[in-house]
């Protein structure tokens, strides 16, 4: 949501878990509370048109199990938001760290 200064609140809804996986794949979920980036950008990392310009924000959050919200304030209008956005860590499903913002109208 833009504010009247012309910056933006960015809310952003994490479900966060951790699993183990045994060698026959069979996935045992456990505790989570670590610190994890969370970057919001201007384009989508990885992506034509992404430069080091496009990184609103980036910092180490802490997350725990389940489903949690942040909140941010940035200088520019955000257009995604991520959890680990540039897969650092083991992740089954690395597609889901990245999501596209919807803006709010005030």
């Amino acid at each position: 949501t833009q504010r009247a200064d012309g910056k933006f609140d960015v809310t952003v809804t994490v479900d966060a878990k951790k699993l183990y996986a045994d060698a026959k794949g069979k996935e045992t979920e456990s505790p989570l509370d670590e610190a994890f980036d969370l970057g919001v950008f201007t384009a989508e990392p990885g992506k034509k048109g992404y430069t080091r310009e496009s990184v609103l924000l980036m910092q180490r959050t802490a997350l725990k199990s389940g489903s949690q919200q942040l909140r941010f304030t940035v200088d520019k209008a955000p257009l995604f938001v991520g959890v680990d956005p540039y897969n650092m860590r083991i992740d089954r499903n690395s597609n889901d760290n990245l999501s596209k913002v919807e803006m709010d109208a005030k």
